[in-house]
């Protein structure tokens, strides 16, 4: 899902709170992922599976992950922290053309994030002192 253009959010406080919500998602994804590929080799190069296949095996290795780390001997909270970005690549450069649903699906969830059971309490405070792109 992509964020409201910069040009669109400047002006709209509910853009700009999507877009830090957003950003947010993405960021709690980027790191279990990063966790998942440091731990799992089939992580480390594209999956030609079909999106079924690959919740499986998404789902497994969560598991197989969970079940592990009762183990002192699977990883370190050090190699938790670790940045990586193995097998990613971002949105960006993949392109394409959104339809008319993909939009349908962004407006519901910046409703949803501005209704009383998607927000948080913070997120406004945020969002008007100006959060940092870089930092989220």
């Amino acid at each position: 899902m992509r964020p409201y253009p910069g040009n669109q959010d400047i002006s709209n406080e509910e853009k700009k709170i999507f877009n830090y919500r957003l950003r947010r998602a993405r960021r709690v994804c980027k790191n279990a992922f990063g966790i998942l590929a440091r731990r799992f080799r089939i992580y480390q190069r594209r999956l030609s599976l079909t999106p079924e296949h690959v919740n499986i095996v998404v789902a497994a290795t969560v598991a197989l992950h969970n079940f592990l780390r009762n183990s002192k001997t699977y990883c370190s909270e050090e190699d938790l922290r670790e940045n990586v970005n193995h097998g990613l690549v971002d949105l960006f450069q993949i392109g394409g053309n959104a339809s008319q649903a993909v939009f349908e699906i962004r407006e519901k969830f910046k409703t949803y994030f501005l209704s009383n059971a998607g927000s948080v309490p913070w997120q406004t405070n945020i969002v008007r002192r100006g959060f940092q792109h870089h930092s989220l």
